[in-house]
Formats: structure tokens, C-alpha cells, sequence
């Protein structure tokens, strides 16, 4: 009779250990790895060739060549509204799986609800010549002829061509961002809240490319000249329409 008593309260014991609702240990900080994921209106983003067309808002059929682009100063909030900034930035190209992963270390224990980040580098970061001299920061570096002495990098290159019914060419339209043109991305919820507790959280960001072309300015892609690098204010509408243009898709929680 006592042996049975014993294993009923150890197996009490054991279920009250694995309660989800035990207080989180804030003395130990956890790891986040934002995962990065990229859509066309829920098609999975394709690249270069034209069996991977989709079609904006405003008619025109295109297809994507290049989408690269930094993500910096990560802010998190918790279940109480308090913001926790993380410092950094991390390079991303939709084409190479290497940098599809940001991983954010000694993230303070606690209950997460949403995110939020840059697009691009802020005016402290982006200076010439300041990020570290790989491949990818000279590819990304501004032309000195159109800022780049002052301003170093690109916040984003999204190239695309398209179908224009004037022309039998193809031609494109590089949408990049640049000088003081980088994103503030709006809050984003998480679809369930996120527990930090000396663990990993990992946060897919998907990107949804027919935003950029469609609130509150519509691309009509033949409308503009193909690089809008010498345009800030025609920079500064499509940043404009960078709110809508992600999304938390999951939140996964591993041990």
C-alpha cells in the first residue's frame, strides 16, 4: 500500500514539473532565431525565369531576380509591453540558404508577444565602409556618385523584370532602397505567445513581395524609370509600402 502511495505522489511530482504555467526563470536567458521565409501572395517565391510570374496590383506579370536586403536592431516585446532591443544587424538573400537565419543570443527569460526590426541599417550603422569588407556588404554598398560617401549601404535590392505590353523586351525594375530610405517594421504579433526560459524560440518571418508593389502606393512598374537609385522620394513610397509586407507565420519552441 505505501510503495503505491510513493508512485502516486512521484507521479504527481513529475506532472507539476512539466506544468507550462511554473514561473519563468528571468535569471536565465534564452536564444532566438528569426527564420526568414519569402511569398507571392502565398506562392512560394521563385526566382529568374518567367515560369515564375506573378502579377501586382496593378496588372503587371513579373518575376523576381534578386532579393537581398539587412535586418537590424531587433526589438522584442514581452506579455507586459516592455521592449527588449537587441543590437546587430544580419545580412539576408532569399536566394542562399546560409542567411536565412538570424540567431539573437541572451535574450532575457520572460513571455513574448511581438517583434518588430529594421529594414536596412539606421543612420549609425550606415556608414561607408563601416560593415566588415565580405562579398556580400561590397555587393550591397552604396554608389559613391548617389550617396554612398555618406550613406554606405543598400537596405534592399528587390530586382524584378516584367511584361511590357509596349515593348518586346522584358524589362526591369530595381527596387532599391537606400540613404535615410530604411524601414521601420511595424509591430508584428505572434500568432500565440512565446516563452524564453533558457531555451530556443525560433520566429518565421515571411515576406510577402506583392506588398511592396500595393498599400498605400501602387507600382505600375512601366510608370517609373528601371533604377530608382538617383529618386529618394520615389524610394520613399516604396518603403512606405513596406508595412503589410511581413509576417510572424509560426513560432516554434525548442528545448
Amino acid at each position: 500500500m505505501r510503495r503505491g502511495i510513493f508512485l502516486i505522489a512521484a507521479l504527481a511530482l513529475l506532472w507539476a514539473g512539466c506544468d507550462s504555467s511554473d514561473p519563468i526563470d528571468n535569471t536565465s536567458p534564452g536564444t532566438v532565431v528569426l527564420s526568414f521565409s519569402f511569398e507571392v501572395d502565398g506562392e512560394p517565391l521563385g526566382f529568374d525565369d518567367s515560369s515564375f510570374s506573378y502579377v501586382n496590383a496593378a496588372g503587371d506579370t513579373y518575376w523576381v531576380s534578386t532579393l537581398r536586403y539587412y535586418i537590424s536592431d531587433v526589438v522584442l516585446y514581452d506579455s507586459d509591453g516592455d521592449r527588449h532591443e537587441i543590437d546587430g544587424f544580419h545580412y539576408v538573400d532569399a536566394e542562399d540558404a546560409s542567411t536565412l537565419s538570424y540567431t539573437l543570443s541572451d535574450v532575457p527569460g520572460g513571455e513574448y508577444t511581438a517583434v518588430t526590426f529594421f529594414l536596412g541599417l539606421d543612420e549609425e550603422k550606415n556608414l561607408p565602409n563601416s560593415l566588415p569588407t565580405t562579398t556580400e556588404n561590397l555587393n550591397m554598398a552604396w554608389p559613391i556618385p548617389m550617396g554612398g560617401d555618406v550613406w554606405g549601404y543598400h537596405h534592399l535590392k528587390l530586382e524584378v523584370n516584367y511584361i511590357n505590353p509596349v515593348i518586346p523586351a522584358e524589362p526591369p525594375f530595381n527596387a532599391h532602397l537606400g540613404l535615410d530610405n530604411y524601414v521601420t517594421v511595424r509591430k508584428l504579433p505572434f500568432p500565440e505567445t512565446a516563452r524564453v526560459d533558457a531555451n530556443t524560440m525560433e520566429l518565421t518571418l515571411s515576406m510577402n513581395v506583392n506588398e511592396w508593389w500595393k498599400t498605400p502606393n501602387t507600382f505600375v512598374f512601366a510608370d517609373h524609370p528601371p533604377m530608382i537609385m538617383g529618386m529618394p522620394p520615389l524610394q520613399r513610397l516604396l518603403a512606405d509600402n513596406a508595412a503589410d509586407a511581413f509576417t510572424v507565420k509560426a513560432v516554434t519552441l525548442r528545448d
